[in-house]
């Protein structure tokens, strides 16, 4: 599961640390997490504040001496759509604007092509598109494969 998140651009450890708390009948404190994953306490602290801003883990009450336990997020499309929100879309708004300013630079010099510049600043456009439609459409996770399908094929038949 570490790999596997790794790929969505979490580290490691934030699908350790959600594996854990996903399989575990109860809701664990961080000491029990850093027990068992064999980390330290602070690389613990700071991967559960990641988690935690993106609505991956969520607090699940107070225990004994105000130990803080956590739980996973049961709801899972809730947390793919809260981090496309908050850390994908942001990042690609970020792109198109550098984009932007790379854009006028680069139409000026003779080492790059004026089509290739604007078919680039075309794909990072349509994938910002693409994702507040997706985002704002309100379609269920387990139903994205479907709406990708329309859209292909609506895409082909404007060729």
């Amino acid at each position: 599961v570490g790999d596997f998140i790794r790929y969505f651009g979490f580290k490691s450890i934030h699908g350790k640390i959600w594996a854990i708390l996903f399989v575990s009948k109860n809701p664990l404190p961080a000491v029990e997490i850093a027990r068992e994953l064999k980390v330290s306490k602070t690389l613990l602290s700071f991967s559960i504040s990641e988690l935690l801003k993106y609505k991956v883990i969520e607090h699940a009450g107070k225990g004994v001496k105000r130990t803080t336990y956590y739980r996973a997020n049961p709801d899972v499309s809730g947390v793919i759509l809260n981090v496309l929100q908050h850390r994908e879309l942001p990042m690609l708004k970020n792109i198109y604007s550098n984009f932007q300013k790379f854009q006028k630079k680069g139409k000026e010099s003779p080492e790059f092509e004026g089509k290739k510049i604007n078919e680039l600043g075309d794909l990072i456009l349509a994938a910002s598109i693409a994702l507040e439609s997706l985002l704002s459409s309100q379609v269920p996770v387990q139903d994205w494969g479907a709406q990708f399908q329309l859209l292909q094929n609506f895409s082909r038949r404007e060729d």
